[in-house]
């Protein structure tokens, strides 16, 4: 047996060891949650948004239905992660409960698109497509669609790498020159999308390429070659 055939044994075997090892501090984290101040639910609630949706069982669940019926600080956030569980009873039951102008509405309508609700997708859809392709959509709208992890709203942000546009700013200080979105919304759809043609970098949360003008290329020539349905994960917030 080579060096690399070990490698290929070995690394899977270390990957599930330490995703049930982290899957153990689940419920200790959620026990937390229940009783820790607002200044520190967020950071609890952010850092289980980080976890493989695989870990989640059913006590689990149960404790994360607890605290989102007890409106918790950023609730929001809290909402969104029973959208990624697919908690759609939960949530449709805190909707029935929402009053006009509720500031939760919002938020576990979003969940309920991720859950699979068709008419509340095409609602959101026929508002991404109103909003121009700019800054605030790549930062603050284009993140909306990659959560909801829907083949329409997934195909619309792969259909806007394929413009040829100069509507972003440049992230860097060296320039002013205006860029692509598309290399932005690359950045955003890579992590979501199962083969992906350029590797995405968990720790930078970077594409893994030196060259971006290339791979952008590469991604353009991938959609255009795509005939079926791109397979989506599932098992991440």
């Amino acid at each position: 047996m080579t060096h690399k055939d070990r490698l290929r044994i070995l690394i899977p075997f270390l990957l599930c060891w330490h995703t049930g090892w982290a899957c153990a501090e689940l419920p200790a984290l959620l026990r937390e949650a229940l009783a820790a101040p607002a200044s520190k639910q967020y950071v609890l609630v952010r850092r289980l948004q980080t976890y493989s949706l695989l870990c989640w069982d059913v006590s689990t669940r149960a404790m994360l239905r607890d605290i989102i019926a007890g409106r918790p600080a950023h609730w929001k956030e809290w909402i969104l992660l029973a959208g990624s569980l697919q908690m759609e009873q939960p949530l449709r039951e805190i909707l029935a409960q929402c009053s006009v102008g509720d500031n939760r509405a919002e938020a576990v309508q979003l969940g309920l698109v991720r859950c699979g609700d068709k008419p509340l997708l095409r609602q959101l859809m026929r508002a991404m497509r109103e909003r121009p392709l700019n800054d605030e959509f790549v930062y603050r709208y284009a993140p909306v669609l990659v959560y909801v992890r829907q083949d329409t709203a997934i195909h619309y942000l792969l259909d806007l790498i394929m413009l040829r546009d100069r509507n972003c700013s440049n992230a860097t200080m060296e320039t002013t020159e205006a860029l692509s979105c598309a290399y932005r919304l690359m950045e955003l759809v890579a992590p979501v999308i199962a083969d992906f043609p350029i590797p995405w970098d968990p720790l930078t949360e970077e594409l893994d390429t030196p060259d971006y003008e290339r791979a952008l290329t590469e991604v353009r020539q991938w959609i255009s070659e795509q005939r079926g349905p791109y397979r989506l994960r599932t098992d991440i917030y």
